[in-house]
């Protein structure tokens, strides 16, 4: 996408980063506003899943972490929203 958005004569970059972990988060946000001098759009583009299998024999930690990836890393982020 970055590379079409450049070939038409746009200005793009995109940023990895963990929506699991907030400084991960806080540390992309604080890139693109170094970079673009502010943040308008954030466009987060993941999800994860648990193990396939019997959902009383997934892991606790498994969860979690389709938890906090799928629902608290899409959700407007306290770190995300301050910084713009």
């Amino acid at each position: 996408m970055t590379e079409d958005v450049r070939q038409a004569g746009g200005s793009a970059e995109y940023i990895v980063c963990d929506l699991a972990d907030g400084d991960s988060i806080r540390g992309a946000v604080d890139w693109a506003v170094q970079t673009f001098a502010r943040l308008d759009v954030a466009f987060n583009n993941c999800a994860t899943f648990v193990p396939v299998g019997h959902l009383d024999e997934v892991a606790e930690s498994d969860f979690e972490h389709a938890y906090t990836v799928n629902l608290k890393g899409v959700s407007p982020q306290p770190c995300l929203c301050s910084a713009c």
